[in-house]
C-alpha cells in the first residue's frame, strides 16, 4: 500500500502555517507590539503592515501600533489610508522606545529607510527585497525576494491561519500587490497571481476605483511640467531633475512616467526634498537591475535599494540643491556609459 504523497500547493500551505506558528509563538507573551513599515510608506508597505495587524488581533488578540516615518505624500496612497480608515500613524522617537517589540515590514534593520533605533533588535523583519546581512541577528526573519509584494507575504499568512481578511483589508492587499508588481506585469510570482487573484474576489472594486483615481493637487502638474521640460535623453536613458518637491514620491511618479517614454531602457529621477535628493530609478528590461545601479551611483554616500526594474535612493547633501542634483545626474550618465554633450531635451 503506497502512502499518498501530498501535492505541492499543500507543502507550500504546510511551510507557510509552520512559519506563522513559529511568528506567534515568538509573540504569544505580548499583548502589544510596534509595526513599523519603511519611511514615505506605499501600498504595499501599507497593506502589509495592516495585514500583519489583523492577523495578530485575530489569532492572539495583540494589539498593534501601525507607525511609519516621513509622509504619504501620494494622492492615491493619502486616499487608500483615509477611505479604507487604516490605523496608520506617524511616528515619534517616543512611540519606538517603549520596550514593545517592533515588527518590521517591507524593510529590514539598519538600512536607512526606516526609523528604527541603532541600538534596538526588532523580534521580526517580513519583506520581498533582497536579504540584508543585518538581519542575521533578528528572531524571525521571512525575507522573499522572489515576490514581487510583501502583501503576498501576509495574504499567504492570512491563508495559511484561515483568517479571512475583511473587504477593506483585501482591498488595501489587493491594491499593494497591484501597484508593487504594476498588475502582475512587473516581478510578479505564481504566488503573487494567486494571492491577486483571491484578494480581487474579496476586494470593494468602488472604493478601489476611488483610491486609483484620487484628485491630484495644482503642484502636482507644476512638478511634472517642470520634470519633462528638465528631461535629458542620453541614447536609451532619460534623466531629469524636479527640483524641490512636497513630497519625496514625486519623484518616483515622474520616473514611472518616464519609464514609459518609446526607446527609453532607463529613466532616473532626481529630487529635492528638505536636505535630502530623492533618487527613483526604473528600467524596462527585465535582464537589467536598477538595484544594483542605484547602489553604485549612491556609492556609500545614502541609502538605497529596490527590485530589479524599479529601485529608489536618498543622499544627503549640503549646498547648492541644483548642483547636487546635477552631480548626481553626470554620475548616473557616466555609469551608463554616455558623456554630458550626448544629452538631447525632451522637449
Amino acid at each position: 500500500m503506497h502512502r499518498q504523497v501530498p501535492n505541492r500547493q499543500a507543502l507550500r500551505y504546510i511551510t507557510v502555517r509552520r512559519r506563522v506558528e513559529r511568528l506567534l509563538s515568538l509573540l504569544r507573551n505580548h499583548r502589544d507590539v510596534v509595526i513599523l513599515t519603511h519611511n514615505d510608506p506605499d501600498p504595499d508597505s501599507i497593506s502589509s503592515a495592516w495585514g500583519l495587524s489583523w492577523l495578530l488581533e485575530s489569532t492572539l488578540q495583540t494589539r498593534s501600533s501601525i507607525l511609519y516615518g516621513g509622509m504619504i505624500g501620494r494622492a492615491e496612497n493619502r486616499a487608500m489610508v483615509e477611505l479604507l480608515r487604516i490605523p496608520l500613524k506617524r511616528a515619534t522617537p517616543a512611540d519606538l522606545e517603549t520596550g514593545k517589540p517592533i515588527l518590521l515590514v517591507d524593510t529590514q534593520p539598519w538600512i536607512g529607510n526606516n526609523l528604527l533605533p541603532a541600538g534596538v533588535t526588532p523580534l521580526a523583519a517580513i519583506d520581498h527585497h533582497p536579504p540584508h546581512t543585518n538581519n542575521a541577528v533578528v528572531p524571525f526573519r521571512d525575507i522573499q525576494p522572489r515576490f514581487g509584494a510583501t502583501a503576498t507575504i501576509i495574504t499567504r499568512y492570512l491563508w495559511a491561519m484561515a483568517v479571512e481578511p475583511p473587504p477593506p483589508l483585501a482591498t488595501a492587499l489587493f491594491y499593494g500587490i497591484k501597484t508593487d508588481t504594476l498588475g502582475l506585469s512587473r516581478e510578479a510570482s505564481r504566488a503573487d497571481a494567486l494571492a491577486y487573484l483571491y484578494l480581487h474576489e474579496r476586494a470593494d472594486l468602488p472604493v478601489l476605483g476611488a483610491i486609483e483615481r484620487a484628485q491630484l493637487p495644482p503642484d502636482y502638474f507644476v512638478v511634472m511640467g517642470r520634470a519633462l521640460r528638465r528631461a535629458r535623453l542620453y541614447g536609451n536613458a532619460v534623466v531629469t531633475m524636479l527640483g524641490t518637491v512636497g513630497h519625496p514620491d514625486m519623484a518616483a511618479e515622474v520616473a514611472d512616467l518616464l519609464a514609459r517614454l518609446q526607446g527609453a531602457e532607463w529613466a532616473l529621477s532626481i529630487a529635492v526634498f528638505g536636505d535630502e535628493v530623492i533618487l527613483s530609478l526604473r528600467t524596462t528590461d527585465p535582464e537589467l537591475n536598477a538595484g544594483q545601479v542605484i547602489q553604485r551611483l549612491v556609492a556609500g554616500s545614502g541609502s538605497a535599494g529596490g527590485h530589479g526594474t524599479a529601485a529608489g535612493g536618498r543622499i544627503r547633501f549640503s549646498g547648492s540643491p541644483a548642483s547636487a542634483q546635477k552631480r548626481i545626474a553626470q554620475r548616473f550618465v557616466k555609469i551608463m556609459g554616455f558623456s554630458p554633450s550626448d544629452a538631447k531635451p525632451l522637449i
